[in-house]
């Protein structure tokens, strides 16, 4: 365990699901003796944000001055009741990652990295991709403020090359 993780995270403990006995969030994990459950942190996720930043206390950030965001996340899960009946499956639920901001479920992760990034001091990030993870860190390296360098392969599609 980093002494420096151990003192400036906010993360301290997780808790076994079952009986709420207390386990150390900085060694490798896995169920909980106690209970053979799993483990989470069980407090700290009050937020009305309407976004992934609902989960902060859990999230590397340290000042949420640093958040960059776009409004991320809490896309919906629909429920598809027709192809669950034509499949055999009791329930199907489909999560709409489209309706994040920059289309695709590469915008929270790139939220998180680009907050991380600007936390950090830095003032340009650099990605290889083919489409979706480059359009995401160039638009939160924008709001950031933060210099962007996209590569992309020459088949990328036109599409994620002039967005």
């Amino acid at each position: 365990m980093s002494t420096l993780l151990a003192t400036t995270s906010r993360l301290q403990k997780l808790h076994c699901a079952a009986c709420r006995a207390p386990y150390s969030a900085f060694s490798l994990q896995r169920v909980s003796d106690c209970c053979a459950q799993p483990l989470a942190k069980v407090a700290g996720i009050q937020s009305q944000d309407n976004s992934m930043w609902r989960y902060a206390a859990l999230l590397p950030l340290l000042d949420e001055a640093n958040r960059v965001t776009l409004g991320e996340g809490r896309t919906p899960l629909l429920t598809l009741p027709r192809l669950a009946a034509r499949y055999g499956f009791q329930d199907l639920q489909l999560k709409d990652e489209g309706q994040n901001p920059t289309g695709s479920f590469k915008a929270r992760g790139l939220s998180m990295a680009i907050s991380k990034a600007k936390e950090l001091g830095v003032t340009g990030c650099i990605i290889p991709t083919a489409g979706n993870a480059g359009v995401a860190m160039a638009a939160y390296c924008a709001r950031a403020g933060m210099r962007a360098v996209v590569v992309m392969p020459r088949h990328t599609p036109e599409a994620f090359k002039s967005t």
